[in-house]
């Protein structure tokens, strides 16, 4: 299976093309030019720089004749599947609503919650019917007829190595993350994985999986330090 990963710069379409400041350029391929700029560069015309390996067009700020940067000389359109993996109730309030009226210890009010007040079993099950339908290969084919290239997928870093409520409450979500990476390599989607939640919250929201307990900026948390020692004693 063959997946394109890429970071957020690849929004940037300043950063699709090396610096200016690169030293003599080969011309060979290019043809004679009657100058050469300090900085490396050749003018073909007003809109073009020529390097050593590949030509820079200032009016698109794109990138030509380069094997290295050409997955990424295109335009993005991207989408974010927000509530599938991560719950947040604002963008899934149908799953909070059995909680109305309830107490302060049998309200869910995220992630973390909803395992912990429904139990590992009832909430699994819960979720794994939220997971059907919530993304299917059919919207992912959609997507791409509307020329969606790209694709955000939040995930927790529970779905890895599951700690407190959700042991046992989250088994299956990394199933759905293959069969996601499957249908975008099926319809020529890029994915980008989005750790939106880490233990003990980064926020204080509901996206981060935990609302309540933040201790993210305040204590000392080496939890991503023991999460990558325990992720590679699983592997």
């Amino acid at each position: 299976m063959k997946v394109l990963w890429h970071l957020n710069l690849l929004f940037s379409p300043l950063l699709l093309c090396p610096t200016l400041t690169l030293a003599k350029t080969n011309l060979s391929a290019i043809g004679d030019v009657s100058a050469v700029f300090s900085n490396g560069s050749t003018p073909l015309d007003d809109d073009l720089r020529v390097f050593e390996h590949f030509v820079a067009k200032n009016s698109t700020m794109t990138c030509e004749s380069d094997d290295h940067v050409s997955p990424f000389d295109h335009q993005v359109r991207g989408t974010c599947l927000g509530g599938w993996l991560v719950l947040e109730p604002w963008i899934t309030p149908s799953l909070f609503y059995q909680f109305l009226g309830g107490s302060e210890t049998t309200t869910a009010l995220d992630m973390y919650s909803f395992c912990e007040v429904l139990g590992a079993e009832e909430a699994n099950k819960q979720l794994r019917r939220h997971w059907d339908a919530w993304v299917t290969e059919d919207i992912i084919k959609d997507l791409a007829a509307l020329k969606v290239n790209s694709l955000r997928l939040p995930v927790g870093d529970w779905m890895y190595v599951p700690y407190g409520p959700f042991i046992n409450c989250t088994d299956g979500a990394l199933d759905y993350v293959n069969k996601l990476l499957d249908w975008a390599f099926k319809y020529n989607l890029t994915v980008l994985i989005d750790i939106h939640g880490l233990k003990d919250s980064q926020n204080g929201f509901d996206n981060s999986g935990q609302t309540s307990g933040f201790q993210w900026t305040s204590l000392l948390n080496n939890w991503p330090v023991r999460l990558r020692v325990l992720y590679y004693e699983v592997l």
